[in-house]
């Protein structure tokens, strides 16, 4: 006989799911940081490249995904 702590399942599931939301934060917050990088060193050597505009569209985007996660992570 098991008598050992443990975990519910449901704990487990909300941990987990909290950990996933998490680790998709610290990515899109990193890969935004980069692509601002890169957005002023391409804005510095052409403001008006097709890259830039690009590059500017996906920032938009990143950020609109790291709302969302934001958002799902507080209704856990």
């Amino acid at each position: 006989m098991n008598t050992s702590p443990q975990i519910e399942l449901t704990s487990k599931d909300r941990l987990l799911t909290s950990m996933r939301l998490a680790i998709d934060e610290t990515k899109l917050i990193r890969s935004i940081r980069n692509f601002r990088d890169l957005a002023r060193q391409l804005k510095a050597d052409d403001p008006i490249s097709l890259e830039l505009k690009q590059l500017n569209k996906e920032i938009t985007d990143l950020e609109a995904r790291l709302k969302q996660v934001r958002s799902m992570a507080k209704k856990k």
